[in-house]
């Protein structure tokens, strides 16, 4: 059965009406070969079609920008996660970043916490084992060596009494700040130091009275420390540094700073509430910054 224009757009007329209607704009609209009673019907019809295929997707779009400010939540949570845990990690430790003995190590250690916590348990700690290495050569050049210039040559004469045949010339150069002291060489002005105290040398005396509280004088002079600072240099800070080892464990990474620092992570050190006195072969670094003495 054949639909009329009636049916079509529903416009309240009988159907002789529609049909007689549908004939006169036919006759008007003849000689442009189409029937004006199908504009019609085209301007009717698409526009209803259009609100029928955009309604549900619009609907939709509508229920979802409702949820949107749950849903970017949601998304802000889940990818801010670690970000979270890693501020956290920062406000527990703030006394421990506290002590690092200048703000560029400060900021410097800062960075370490947070590799620390993006580091998995079985990843490459060479990275890290590189910057726990430089904390220790930076915090050990300010605390003790680059207050220790001053008193250059009574550590190269100590030295050359303890024994004659010493080298001095890497102090020398020192000495007159033609060179800067890397980590083995610290090693230098704290023996230097050592052999100082037992020759009973006046002005590392005062030294050591000036920048250390007392207890300092039983770590220096004690093998085992030297020990523990040979390690450091020859089984982690030359090897990363010059390229001869190219991965790390984790449990290296333990090593080293209990060696550096005295626990097994810069996180715990740092979140510790008080500092105390450690063994000599343990915490080189965290014993300079408990004993200095700070002005």
């Amino acid at each position: 059965m054949k639909k009329n224009a009636n049916d079509i757009f529903e416009t309240g007329m009988s159907n002789d009406e529609t049909i007689k209607a549908e004939e006169h704009f036919n006759t008007l609209t003849k000689p442009f070969g189409i029937g004006l009673a199908n504009i019609v019907a085209g301007a009717l019809i698409i526009p209803r079609a259009a609100c029928l295929a955009v309604a549900p997707p619009f609907a939709a779009g509508a229920a979802l920008l409702g949820f949107a400010p749950l849903l970017l939540k949601k998304i802000y949570r889940v990818f801010n996660k670690n970000k979270m845990r890693e501020q956290e990690t920062f406000k527990n430790t703030k006394i421990g970043r506290s002590y690092m003995p200048e703000e560029n190590l400060n900021k410097y250690f800062l960075d370490i916490l947070k590799w620390e916590q993006k580091t998995g348990e079985y990843d490459n700690y060479q990275q890290l084992i590189s910057s726990a290495s430089i904390l220790f050569e930076t915090g050990l050049r300010h605390i003790l060596v680059e207050p220790a210039h001053p008193i250059a040559s009574e550590i190269i004469e100590a030295h050359l009494q303890h024994n004659p045949l010493f080298d001095p010339s890497v102090l020398i150069r020192w000495q007159e700040n033609r060179t800067r002291i890397c980590l083995g060489q610290s090693g230098f002005v704290l023996a230097g130091l050592k052999h100082g105290l037992c020759q009973k040398r006046v002005r590392i005396n005062k030294f050591l009275d000036d920048h250390f509280q007392s207890q300092y004088r039983s770590i220096i002079t004690k093998r085992s420390m030297y020990g523990a600072l040979n390690k450091i240099v020859n089984c982690y800070r030359n090897p990363t540094s010059h390229g001869d080892k190219l991965f790390f464990s984790k449990s290296d990474y333990v090593d080293l700073l209990k060696l550096i620092l005295g626990y097994d992570s810069c996180t715990i050190w740092a979140g510790l509430n008080s500092f105390s006195i450690l063994q000599p072969d343990r915490g080189i670094l965290h014993n300079h910054i408990v004993l200095r003495i700070y002005n």
